[in-house]
């Protein structure tokens, strides 16, 4: 907990609502001095008083020890838009995880022959001093890795991304 953080916060939330110290001090039941010492950090307000605060700007008395909004309207558009959809529909990032478990699956072979090849080429570079060192066996199979990525995303957009 940053005292001075803190601080900087409420004297942001108090100028937000258009509020004195003198004013804040009033609804709180504190001087003005103190709501000051609050916002330069050098007292802390009593958790009842925190809880008041809260109360006054809208905010948990989490956000007000940490100095800063959490983050919320994310997770608050989402609920908006599941609460929107019809039953029955899937949102986006459900569909996105299924069709790429479904792609998984589907290419579980593939996936294991290119990491055996992989090792393969690392073996076999190894074992006859090829001028190839392991970091290029690695890069290879790095590369081969990406491509599969970009494979599985190509047919996850294709499924997911349909009206």
């Amino acid at each position: 907990m940053d005292p001075v953080k803190m601080g900087k916060f409420l004297a942001g939330l108090r100028r937000e609502a258009g509020l004195t110290q003198e004013a804040l001090g009033g609804e709180l039941g504190v001087t003005n001095k103190t709501v000051s010492r609050w916002e330069n950090g050098n007292y802390l307000p009593d958790l009842d008083q925190l809880e008041a605060i809260g109360v006054r700007f809208e905010v948990s008395v989490d956000e007000l020890i940490r100095g800063e909004r959490a983050v919320q309207e994310p997770a608050r558009e989402r609920a908006e838009a599941d609460a929107a959809r019809e039953p029955g529909q899937f949102a986006l990032d459900e569909r996105v995880a299924y069709w790429k478990r479904k792609w998984r699956r589907e290419h579980f072979a593939s996936r294991v022959a290119l990491a055996l090849f992989s090792a393969l080429v690392l073996v076999y570079s190894a074992a006859h001093h090829l001028p190839m060192p392991a970091g290029g066996a690695f890069l290879l199979a790095a590369l081969l890795l990406c491509g599969e990525r970009n494979r599985m995303m190509a047919y996850v957009e294709k499924r997911a991304f349909r009206p």
